[in-house]
């Protein structure tokens, strides 16, 4: 693919991955605003006890082939059967393994009730098992507005069963139901939009192609997924599930914009940095212009959600979750810090060294395993939160480390790109303290209007920088909206001409 080909692609693509979070993330904050004011956090502490002994045996199935395909630069439609023959088997294993620990993990636990709720979500293996393996090609070729409609699918039929479900009998098998759902429309759905038919075969030659760029994929994920799910093992087991639900309720938002914002670039950066590997030139003007979207864009709103984390807790929560603003507070920093440290997981994996980023994965891991328990001990859900803040920190030095050596990079092109977004931010901030004291009490009015002049303070200022030569960046993110803008304007036309 040459490389004007490939800017078209990821240009045409790239707004149709922001379109995608951007739907997530509404749908994501609406459901989350209705069903904290209905179910309790004891509900919400419950499905994340399941979800994480779910995950456990998940992810060490995992066989890392799906990542290991899209990176493969040759045809890959001869390891599509293995690939899915794997994921099938994997999922009937996975469900039968989940279902006879069930009581134990139950009993790890210490929670009644929830060996038949993790029995139930184990459904969800048999079902992702049949995805239909073709939609690798939808990142592959940067078709991302297959993956969209997608996704689409499944959080979309996630969030009217969760909803609705709740409304009706306001229980945890509301979330519980979500999960199978949204699953069931996922492989529905890959079906209806790739034509590919995948049938059981086993090749073990392709198979142990596959591994070999897929075991380091699966040892990060082990490790990767530890470091998430500690937070249940460690505080369910030692606080309970009620302190466990308040705390991943304020991971959840706190996490909020640094997950959607890195998961707009992730999808696009892998397949491009796997396309730009041989050309190095283009591999780093490409690694350092999504480096400086995310932080020109996630800077600034970790800041404004770090000063008004009482507020936004309160309007969107309500009253009865204020006891969460440090460990938000906490974890919006840490957030902050995990997708500068993402970027990096890309790069790695799309330059063919995923073992770059295994590296400073383990290392967040045994920070974590050290410090977690003491900490939790000492200082509660805050203790754990500030748990995770050290282990991230613990990450960036290997970061500076891997990116410098596969982009071949020096420390004053890095520093650069962290040097104006947090000069324009720190006087936005200033700014918006400054006027403070003229804006009116009532919580919710005095939240907008902070948000409006924080805003547009800080895009006025970027468009200084624009306009002196500084930065590039409304231009970047431009490039990447406007393929969708003249793509809807032409489907109007159609559609008024017709």
């Amino acid at each position: 693919m040459e490389v004007e080909d490939l800017k078209g692609r990821l240009l045409s693509g790239g707004g149709w991955v922001f379109a995608n979070k951007l739907l997530s993330g509404v749908l994501f904050i609406a459901r989350t605003a209705i069903l904290a004011r209905l179910l309790s956090p004891s509900e919400f502490g419950t499905i994340g006890l399941a979800l994480t002994a779910i995950g456990t045996i998940s992810i060490f199935t995992n066989s890392g082939f799906h990542q290991a395909i899209v990176q493969k630069k040759e045809d890959v439609e001869k390891d599509l059967d293995t690939a899915w023959t794997v994921s099938v088997f994997r999922g009937i294993f996975s469900f039968i393994a989940v279902f006879l620990l069930a009581p134990y993990l139950a009993i790890f636990f210490k929670h009644d009730g929830l060996s038949t709720i993790i029995r139930f979500i184990g459904l969800d293996f048999i079902l992702k098992g049949l995805t239909n393996p073709g939609t690798v090609y939808f990142e592959r070729e940067l078709k991302f507005k297959k993956i969209l409609i997608l996704e689409a699918c499944e959080y979309g039929c996630a969030c009217i069963v969760a909803v609705g479900w709740a409304l009706i009998s306001p229980s945890v098998w509301a979330l519980s139901a979500s999960v199978i759902a949204g699953s069931l429309a996922f492989v529905i759905c890959s079906f209806l939009i790739h034509p590919y038919r995948p049938r059981l075969n086993f090749d073990f030659d392709r198979a142990r192609k596959l591994f070999r760029f897929g075991r380091w994929v699966f040892f990060g994920n082990v490790i990767f997924y530890f470091i998430f799910q500690l937070d249940s093992i460690v505080i369910g087991r030692v606080l309970g599930s009620k302190a466990l639900g308040f705390y991943q309720m304020s991971s959840r938002l706190a996490n909020l914009p640094a997950t959607h914002i890195t998961q707009m670039t992730s999808p696009i950066a892998f397949p491009m940095y796997a396309r730009l590997q041989d050309k190095p030139a283009h591999l780093k003007k490409a690694f350092l212009e999504l480096l400086e979207i995310l932080l020109f864009v996630l800077l600034p709103v970790s800041t404004f959600l770090f000063l008004y984390a009482h507020e936004i807790i309160d309007i969107f929560l309500g009253s009865g979750w204020s006891s969460i603003d440090t460990i938000f507070k906490i974890l919006v920093i840490a957030a902050l810090i995990r997708a500068i440290a993402g970027t990096g997981g890309s790069l790695f994996a799309g330059f063919g060294v995923p073992r770059l980023d295994f590296s400073m994965n383990f290392l967040r891991f045994i920070a974590m395993v050290v410090l977690a328990y003491p900490f939790t001990y000492k200082w509660g859900t805050e203790g754990f939160a500030l748990c995770v803040l050290v282990s991230l920190v613990t990450t960036l030095p290997l970061w500076w480390k891997g990116v410098k050596k596969v982009l071949m990079i020096t420390n004053r092109e890095l520093v650069r790109n962290f040097f104006y977004p947090a000069v324009i931010t720190i006087g936005t901030v200033v700014f918006l303290e400054g006027i403070k004291r003229f804006l009116p009490d009532n919580l919710g009015m005095n939240l907008l209007l902070s948000i409006s002049i924080y805003c547009l303070t800080y895009s006025f200022a970027i468009i200084i920088l624009e306009l002196i030569g500084v930065t590039t960046v409304f231009g970047i993110i431009y490039n990447f909206i406007s393929p969708q803008v003249m793509e809807l304007r032409k489907n109007i036309k159609k559609m008024d001409g017709s």
